[in-house]
């Protein structure tokens, strides 16, 4: 006769990540890009108030011969690419808002990484659209001038962060090209 199947054998897993009910990530995502849009705008008034006015503090030097804080306005997008295109980013930024909303929503079982990346990428898109909304272009302060970088703001960071924690996601830490172990039968246990 067979024995009877070992209940504390359980078949291996991979674990990409916490799992989190789906109700909490709906909070994560909102409250994790309402942060990086406020975020990004106090540190976008703080530096415009600070750095705007050349007579008072033209640059704040953060780390010596390396970075600083020097306001700039930017049409243009990420590290002031595209600075005649200016109106197209304003629709894209517009668009891209509700978009990546209708993406998280539609997600069947969004990860925790998933549920960060459109998070920093909707607070980011929504830190600089309240910038061409309000001021006609963005407000760009972190500067790093060892190696004559763009100059940037929070809002550039958070969507680079996204993108990039997007892509691991989609390439390195789907679940789906995780092998996984095999089970293992009551037969062979």
């Amino acid at each position: 006769m067979g024995e009877a199947p070992d209940s504390s054998k359980k078949p291996a897993v991979a674990i990409v990540g916490p799992h989190v009910p789906r109700r909490w990530l709906s909070w994560i995502f909102l409250g994790t890009a309402a942060l990086a849009a406020a975020l990004d705008l106090w540190t976008k008034d703080t530096a415009e108030a600070r750095l705007k006015t050349p007579t008072l503090q033209p640059q704040i030097e953060v780390i010596p011969g390396a970075l600083g804080f020097r306001y700039v306005e930017n049409k243009g997008i990420i590290f002031g690419i595209g600075k005649s295109l200016s109106d197209l980013f304003f629709v894209v930024a517009i668009i891209a808002v509700p978009v990546i909303g209708v993406i998280f929503i539609r997600l069947k079982a969004p990860t925790l990484c998933m549920t960060l990346a459109l998070a920093f990428v909707l607070g980011g898109t929504l830190g600089n659209l309240h910038d061409r909304i309000f001021f006609g272009a963005v407000r760009d302060f972190i500067y790093f001038y060892l190696i004559d970088w763009p100059i940037f703001n929070l809002a550039d960071s958070f969507i680079l962060s996204g993108t990039i924690l997007l892509m691991l996601e989609l390439t390195l830490l789907d679940e789906k090209k995780i092998p996984q172990a095999p089970a293992v039968s009551p037969q062979e246990g």
